[in-house]
């Protein structure tokens, strides 16, 4: 008599597992095409299936579903809500077998961002992070990349965490181009400067205010020395140390955000009486109405829409689902002043 097809299917899915060295649940899930295995995993099992004679069960490579996720911070943030968006526009111009999914991160801590990138790993094909450089966060995201899920980071970066690559400014760069900025403006005018971080734990903040004081020091010796001051990226903390801080130095010259909240400077700022040369980072809702008001003098900026583009090319390329080489992953900074608006001409 002969035996039944699904057992027979299932004997050799069996087969298959053992070949592979997985558990059978496993080879199910790539069979029936769910996701949630490790691109190194379905590439144990493809081999083994062509081993076998069983490359028939495995649905086609190029409509395998991969799932792809985001990792973000700070939901209430207008720019991490506009990054989001630009990775949803970019996600619906896909094949409709790759999913992105975005996760935000509320806190910045570095034990719960690493529980969020392990967690999120278990059940994708790919991640683009944005995180502190904190030692329990590269070890999250090396062990995740040890076990073959590629990691992209974004707009600070994690170099020796093993990511694939970083997208995002160059923030040594941007941080150089500030300080020129605000030696040009300032003129001959001598006095401190505040620099304000969210987390020294972020990298490319550190790298900003490294690469502003260098030029300060570098070309306008008569600015300086370079305070610098964490925020938490919280409007209402930032606020309050702006405004310490200008009480304490009465000669403060300059004022330099590298990070968030930036309407919390803004908000210390427009308590001031005496003038002061104002860069910030990315143009928001409350930069672009400080940038009209004279508040901010320069806002320099990164295109979300490019990065999300960038970010997912560079994973799909890695599972071999983008025929072309990716982009650049270094994308262009933007130096906005008040003329630069639309709204103004």
């Amino acid at each position: 008599m002969e035996r039944d097809p699904e057992r027979r299917g299932r004997a050799r899915l069996g087969d298959l597992a053992r070949a592979a060295g997985v558990g059978i649940a496993t080879v199910d899930r790539v069979v029936n095409d769910r996701g949630g295995v490790r691109p190194e995993t379905v590439g144990r099992i493809r081999e083994a299936a062509r081993r076998l004679g069983l490359a028939h069960r495995l649905p086609p490579e190029q409509h395998r579903r991969l799932r792809l996720v985001v990792v973000l911070q700070r939901r209430e943030s207008w720019f991490y809500r506009t990054l989001s968006d630009a990775f949803g526009r970019t996600a619906a111009l896909l094949d409709p077998a790759i999913s992105v999914y975005r996760s935000y991160v509320d806190e910045l801590e570095p034990r719960i961002l690493a529980q969020r990138i392990a967690g999120e790993a278990a059940q994708c094909d790919g991640l683009a992070v944005v995180a502190l450089e904190a030692q329990e966060v590269l070890d999250a995201v090396a062990e995740v990349v040890a076990r073959g899920v590629p990691v992209v980071t974004l707009l600070t970066d994690l170099p020796t965490s093993g990511r694939l690559a970083y997208v995002g400014v160059d923030n040594l760069r941007a941080g150089r181009t500030a300080g020129y900025l605000l030696g040009r403006l300032a003129g001959v005018r001598q006095g401190p400067v505040l620099c304000l971080l969210g987390s020294r734990d972020y990298r490319g903040q550190r790298e900003r205010v490294e690469g502003c004081a260098a030029v300060l020091g570098e070309r306008f010796p008569q600015l300086g020395p370079v305070i610098t001051v964490e925020t938490g990226e919280e409007s209402a903390r930032t606020a309050r140390l702006v405004a310490e801080q200008l009480q304490r130095q009465p000669g403060m010259a300059a004022v330099y955000n590298t990070a968030g909240a930036t309407e919390g400077m803004v908000e210390a700022l427009a308590r001031e009486r005496r003038p002061l040369v104002t860069v910030a980072h990315e143009l928001t809702p409350a930069s672009r109405e400080a940038l009209r008001s004279g508040l901010v003098d320069v806002v320099l900026d990164q295109n979300p829409n490019l990065q999300a583009r960038r970010a997912l090319e560079i994973l799909l390329h890695r599972h071999g689902r983008l025929a072309e080489p990716p982009g650049e992953p270094i994308v262009p900074l933007q130096i906005i002043v008040a003329e630069s608006l639309a709204e103004t001409a």
